[in-house]
C-alpha cells in the first residue's frame, strides 16, 4: 500500500487545525464552556482511556460537565509541541 504524499503546506495546514483544536479545548475546558469542547466531536469517537473506547456524542457533554465541575481544576495543553 503505498502512501499518499503530503505537501509541506497540506501539513501545516494540518498542524495549524491541530494546534487550533488542542487551544479551543483547553480553553472550553479551563472556563467550563462544554459547547466550545463539543463541537470538535463526532456522532460517535475513541477514547482511549476508556475500557469501551467507542462513545457517543450524546452522553459526552454531561460527563465532561461533571469532569469539570468535580475533577481536574486546569487542563493545560502546549500545542507547539506537536
Amino acid at each position: 500500500m503505498e502512501h499518499a504524499e503530503l505537501s509541506p503546506h497540506t501539513e501545516s495546514d494540518d498542524v495549524a487545525k491541530l494546534r487550533h483544536m488542542a487551544s479551543e479545548f483547553t480553553e472550553g475546558f479551563n472556563t467550563g464552556d462544554v459547547d466550545r469542547i463539543m463541537r470538535f466531536y463526532g456522532n460517535t469517537y475513541v477514547d482511549i482511556n476508556l475500557r469501551n473506547p467507542v462513545q457517543s456524542w450524546h452522553g459526552t457533554p454531561a460527563i465532561l460537565r461533571q469532569v469539570i465541575r468535580d475533577g481536574v481544576s486546569v487542563y493545560r495543553c502546549n500545542p507547539t509541541k506537536f
